[in-house]
């Protein structure tokens, strides 16, 4: 594996980009860490990803709309479709991370220990373990070699387990983002989930709903109230920077969060 320098993202403008009508911009700042761009569903997030990835040469652009402004500190050209892992979108980058065939990216016994390392420091499955077979990795049941059919969260936190270790050989210092990650979870994967991104990301860029990002539910059957995500993120103490997405009928309007 070939590692690059980092690469970080700056500005994002948009000029009558689908539903973004007129010149709108995100920036990304250089003293955040992380940025959150926080929207209902339908109000345009998928797109924003979709706008970053066209600049960057890896989606087609329709012709009816100009193609969207990247500002960032690196060559775009750097980017092709073999690091496209750089974003993640949950259903289609848990269909692609799992039919990877991992040899292709000289996979050793290191990057599967890592991988290892990361699923059961940060997921919490102590009753799992990680295998890795002819390309592709697996779990078992702890202390065993049965094969384990995962749910689709446990899935879920495999596949971010191996992008993080992918990120950290190929790209160590640059950007990730990432659409809806806390969708359908639990409780523990999203504190796990909050602390790998995290601390292992140099700069984050994530978009979720605002039931996602500053919702909460029950912990258990006495009724306790857990802690939302952007609680957990704020008590890590990173530099936050914060973005609405507001949608009025078929337009959306990117707003910065005081």
């Amino acid at each position: 594996m070939q590692q690059t320098n980092g690469m970080r993202l700056e500005r994002l403008e948009l000029s009558d980009f689908y539903m973004f009508n007129g010149k709108q911009e995100i920036k990304f700042s250089k003293d955040s860490k992380i940025t959150i761009i926080e929207g209902q569903n339908g109000s345009g997030k998928t797109m924003l990803v979709k706008a970053m990835k066209a600049a960057l040469g890896l989606e087609k652009q329709s012709e009816e709309h100009e193609k969207p402004q990247l500002k960032c500190n690196f060559d775009p050209t750097v980017i092709n479709n073999e690091n496209k892992f750089l974003f993640f979108q949950v259903n289609e980058s848990l269909r692609e991370i799992k039919n990877i065939n991992f040899s292709k990216f000289g996979v050793d016994l290191g990057f599967v220990e890592d991988v290892r390392t990361l699923f059961l420091k940060y997921c919490h499955k102590g009753n799992l373990d990680i295998i890795y077979n002819s390309g592709k990795f697996g779990m078992v049941k702890r202390g065993t070699d049965q094969r384990y059919s995962p749910a689709m969260t446990e899935e879920y936190e495999l596949c971010i387990s191996i992008l993080m270790v992918l990120k950290q050989r190929l790209y160590p210092n640059s950007f990730l983002v990432v659409d809806s990650p806390f969708h359908n979870v639990s409780q523990n994967s999203k504190n796990g989930l909050c602390h790998m991104l995290l601390e292992h990301a140099s700069q984050l860029i994530l978009l979720a709903t605002p039931a996602e990002y500053r919702g909460v539910v029950d912990a258990d059957d006495f009724s306790k109230e857990s802690v939302s995500v952007k609680t957990i993120i704020n008590n890590l103490n990173p530099a936050v920077s914060e973005y609405k997405l507001v949608k009025n009928k078929d337009q959306t309007k990117i707003e910065k969060c005081l």
